[in-house]
């Protein structure tokens, strides 16, 4: 009996955390083109695998425009280009 006690004290650990962490907001593709300055099918084609560098997506379902973005992995991307331009300037 007491290993179930321990159990719902960690599930409820767990699900404190689960309601005190903010909550992600999600773009769409023209907000992540507006950004970057590029087209929206721009953003569809890198973030479908079809282009390089990929851009990571989250896939909401089916539909029109089912693609969202997660801030921080445009971020990310952004620096991992401008890291990547750094290197082809010194490489030449």
């Amino acid at each position: 009996m007491h290993h179930s006690t321990t159990d719902s004290s960690a599930g409820s650990s767990a699900s404190l955390e689960m309601e005190t962490m903010p909550i992600r907001q999600l773009v769409r593709a023209r907000d992540v083109a507006r950004k970057l300055g590029v087209s929206i099918s721009w953003v569809i084609q890198h973030a479908s695998g079809k282009r390089r560098p990929y851009l990571p997506a989250v896939k909401m379902g089916p539909g029109r425009s089912p693609l969202r973005f997660d801030p921080n992995d445009v971020e990310e991307f952004i620096e991992g280009c401008r890291c990547t331009a750094g290197r082809r300037t010194l490489s030449r």
